[in-house]
């Protein structure tokens, strides 16, 4: 199928607590330095921490790979353009923002909600999923409340998290730290940020106390222990950014995950989205937000017509004079030839619909509706650049398939049909996958089965003539993906009603590597 896919530093306001040396390094990973040395801390009212009190039995961030929205694998390719910027929409009070069908970016302000971990790479897979928190929803709420005031740097607010994530002593803060505590905080959190405190440990007895700490536990205890020293001593932003992102690529885990670069999820909110990280930093956000389509069968069960609610429309007429492809190896595919493909586009109310017909061109493959197990491919070879566009098709009949002919007879009306059938045959995993998740809605999976052959077979039939000829072609087929796409939305859905509203400072962008950071996301857009 021919593809139709197409995906700094920066400088912070001086802040006297942040030399301008260390403000050339922030949102890049770097490498780790030394503990800052303790050899001479004497404690000022907390207690040293034994290794039980370090091990934190309630972290602030509970949220996981494991707790990330569904993935949509058949739009790993899918590369859209021409996006529209996410503020042109309304925001309640709340920050959500009320989306509406269309495609829609946003670079943000993220930070780090880990102390320890390694900082997004070149090519990390993120997945998106929801804010989960103890302590109250208290990043989150900071997150939100950072809009409010844009007069905070993100630096202050990027530290005054690692303070909150390694339980450091609110009143031991510097007075700048201790201000922006009080704009993002309540009277009551501070209080109980500085009752949950831990004390510093000293040089000399770091080893004795680290040799009781869990080793799935050490590396972020010892980077914790690191950052409220740090913090005490006043030290510079760039020094506390050295033990909170580690720089490099982490050793692999069990629990990784191989994730490509900026793949796909369905928000529960009814739209998709996908985070692309620059750095812990700035995430650029992305949403593809559904829109109305049809999809029209005919008494067999076959796509006869894709239409947009503008008029613009997709038709297509079978030969059945045809012996209907028959798969050796897959019964559960039956292959038809076009006798008509028409492509009709609405320019205005008043001129007539422009058309254009090829004949005798193209066939497609669909599935037999008796099908138990469906052979569905998990990425299209085409993807537009344009909205998703939810599908309302009709439900298919079961097809007799007694008369499907020899390949030897039918090769010439179905050529190619080795190289498409590859296609299908190639992601079985994601076919298992897929009826797993959606066991109640097997006809909906077979139908989004369909659309792809049918997209797969209006590619293959359109030469490159008619794309330089008509190059309003491309959209139109672009809308079968569309419906394609908008299908997966409606088996996501699940027959719910989703609310169509979004607020980044919700969730969270979670790496598919284990020891790379989680990161939080803000309402305040990037500024460079």
């Amino acid at each position: 199928m021919k593809a139709l896919l197409t995906f700094g530093l920066f400088a912070l306001p001086a802040l006297a607590l942040i030399p301008t040396g260390a403000i050339a390094q922030f949102g890049l990973p770097v490498e780790v330095p030394k503990a800052p040395e303790a050899t001479q801390i004497k404690p000022r009212g907390l207690p040293v921490p034994t290794a039980t009190d370090l091990v934190n039995p309630s972290p602030p961030i509970t949220t996981s790979l494991a707790k990330a929205y569904p993935e949509v694998v058949l739009f790993d390719d899918w590369q859209p353009q021409d996006m529209q910027p996410l503020t042109d929409l309304s925001q309640d009070a709340e920050g959500n923002f009320q989306l509406k069908p269309g495609l829609y970016t946003l670079e943000v302000e993220s930070y780090s909600l880990q102390v320890g971990s390694y900082g997004p790479g070149k090519r990390s897979g993120y997945l998106p999923a929801s804010l989960v928190e103890n302590n109250r929803a208290l990043i989150g709420r900071m997150l939100q409340q950072a809009a409010k005031w844009p007069d905070i740097p993100q630096a202050q607010i990027q530290t005054l998290i690692w303070a909150i994530l390694s339980r450091a002593e609110m009143k031991g803060l510097s007075k700048e730290l201790q201000a922006t505590a009080k704009q993002l905080l309540t009277p009551e959190e501070i209080k109980t940020l500085n009752q949950q405190a831990l004390g510093l440990i000293p040089a000399d007895q770091k080893e004795a106390i680290f040799t009781n700490v869990p080793a799935a536990a050490l590396t972020t205890v010892k980077a914790e222990a690191s950052m409220r020293v740090a913090l005490d001593q006043k030290k510079s932003y760039g020094d506390l950014a050295k033990i909170a992102v580690q720089s490099g690529n982490p050793k692999t885990d069990a629990k990784d995950r191989t994730v490509p670069q900026g793949r796909w999820s369905y928000h529960p909110n009814g739209f998709f989205i996908r985070y692309l990280p620059a750095g812990y930093s700035r995430t650029e956000i992305q949403i593809a937000v559904p829109e109305k389509y049809q999809v029209q069968r005919d008494t067999m069960g076959r796509i006869v017509a894709i239409a947009d609610t503008a008029g613009n429309r997709i038709e297509t007429d079978y030969d059945d004079t045809v012996t209907p492809l028959a798969i050796p190896d897959d019964p559960n595919l039956v292959g038809y030839a076009f006798s008509e493909i028409r492509f009709i586009r609405t320019t205005s109310k008043t001129a007539p619909p422009e058309k254009v017909t090829l004949a005798n061109m193209g066939w497609t493959l669909m599935q037999k509706a008796s099908s138990q197990s469906l052979s569905l491919p998990t990425q299209p070879r085409q993807m537009a650049s344009q909205p998703f566009l939810i599908a309302q098709a009709s439900p298919s009949k079961a097809t007799d398939l007694e008369d499907s002919t020899d390949l030897k007879k039918t090769t010439p009306s179905f050529e190619g049909w080795k190289k498409r059938y590859k296609q299908t045959e190639d992601y079985q995993d994601v076919i298992a996958e897929y009826l797993k998740r959606w066991q109640t809605a097997k006809p909906k999976v077979q139908q989004l089965a369909d659309l792809f052959h049918y997209a797969d077979a209006i590619a293959a039939a359109t030469d490159d003539k008619e794309w330089k000829q008509y190059k309003w072609l491309k959209e139109h087929q672009a809308a079968i993906l569309k419906a394609l796409q908008s299908e997966t939305a409606l088996l996501e859905a699940s027959g719910q009603s989703p609310t169509l509203t979004f607020n980044p400072a919700q969730t969270t962008a979670v790496a598919a590597q284990k020891e790379r950071q989680i990161l939080g996301l803000s309402n305040r857009p990037y500024k460079p």
